[in-house]
C-alpha cells in the first residue's frame, strides 16, 4: 500500500492544481458545446471511452470529447486500462497504491476488487509503487478521471497497465473484467493514442489509394473505430497484422517525452 506519486505533473500537464482546474474545466466545456445540439445527451450511459494520453499540450482538448460524456455517471468504480511503456510486462498489471494524487486531489484505488482480481487470474501481476508512478499512459487520465466525478465521493479507480500477451491470456484476463464491464456501477477507461506515425516510431505505414498522408493515417486509424465499435474481435486483430500497427503493445523503446 501507498500513495502513487504525480510523476508528469509539471512537464506533460499542469502542476498549479487552480490552473489545472481551469483548463480542464475549459476543455470539458468547449467539447459539450461542439456536439449537437450544444448538449450531450444526459441518458447516454456510456460502457466505455477510448482517449489520448500525450501531454495535455497536444492530447488535453481531444481528450475531453470522450470525457464529456462521464460526467455526472453514477457509477462506484472507473477501471483505467493504460499500456506498458517503461518496462517490458506480459499479462497485465495491477498497482498496490491505496490512492493516486492529481494536482486536483487524489484518487482512492479500490484494493479489495484489485486484489480479486489478481487472485482470480494469473495472468494479472502486482505491481511495485515505482514501476505504476513511471508509466504516464495511466497517469494522464487520472485528472480528468478525478475531473468529471469531483462531485462523486464513492468512486474508485481500478488502474491496469496492460502489456504484450496470448491469445490464452488475452481471453482470461478479458473474462476476469467482464463481469465488471457488465456492471452499470463501473465504467471503462481506454487509453491509446491509436496511431504513432513516422520514422522515428518505426511506423510509416501508407494507405497506398489515399493521399495526402495526413488522410491515410487518419483513414487508417478510422478502420481502427469501425472495428472497435463493431466488436468485432477477430477483425480488429487481422487489422493490427495487416497494417503492422505496434501502438497496442508496448513502446518503452519508442517514447519520448509528452507526444507519446
Amino acid at each position: 500500500m501507498g500513495t502513487r506519486e504525480a510523476l508528469k505533473a509539471g512537464s506533460w500537464y499542469l502542476a498549479d492544481g487552480e490552473e489545472l482546474d481551469r483548463q480542464l474545466s475549459g476543455w470539458l466545456q468547449e467539447a459539450n458545446a461542439a456536439t449537437s445540439e450544444g448538449v450531450i445527451p444526459r441518458d447516454a450511459s456510456p460502457r466505455a471511452i477510448i482517449a489520448p494520453h500525450a501531454g495535455y499540450s497536444y492530447s488535453g482538448p481531444t481528450a475531453a470529447y470522450a470525457y464529456t460524456w462521464l460526467r455526472g455517471l453514477p457509477v462506484k468504480r472507473v477501471f483505467l486500462l493504460g499500456p506498458s511503456h517503461y518496462f517490458s510486462l506480459r499479462g497485465a498489471g495491477l498497482s498496490a497504491a491505496s490512492k493516486c494524487e492529481t494536482p486536483i486531489g487524489s484518487l482512492p484505488v479500490d484494493q479489495k476488487t484489485a486484489q480479486r482480481l489478481r487472485k482470480e487470474c494469473p495472468h494479472i501481476k502486482k505491481l511495485s509503487l515505482d514501476q505504476d508512478a513511471q508509466e504516464h499512459s495511466l497517469e494522464l487520465h487520472m485528472p480528468y478521471i478525478r475531473k468529471v466525478f469531483e462531485d462523486n465521493a464513492e468512486m474508485q479507480l481500478v488502474h491496469m497497465m496492460v502489456g504484450s500477451m496470448s491469445g490464452e491470456q488475452e481471453r482470461d484476463i478479458a473474462s476476469a473484467l467482464l463481469p465488471y464491464f457488465e456492471d452499470p456501477e463501473n465504467v471503462f477507461v481506454i487509453s491509446s493514442d491509436f496511431c504513432h506515425w513516422g520514422e522515428r516510431f518505426s511506423y510509416v505505414h501508407i494507405e497506398q489509394s489515399i493521399s495526402p498522408i495526413h488522410a491515410s493515417i487518419e483513414a487508417l486509424d478510422r478502420r481502427g473505430m469501425a472495428l472497435i465499435e463493431a466488436q468485432d474481435l477477430a477483425a480488429f486483430q487481422h487489422y493490427l497484422r495487416e497494417t503492422k500497427k505496434h501502438h497496442m503493445w508496448p513502446q518503452s523503446d519508442l517514447c519520448s517525452p509528452q507526444d507519446d
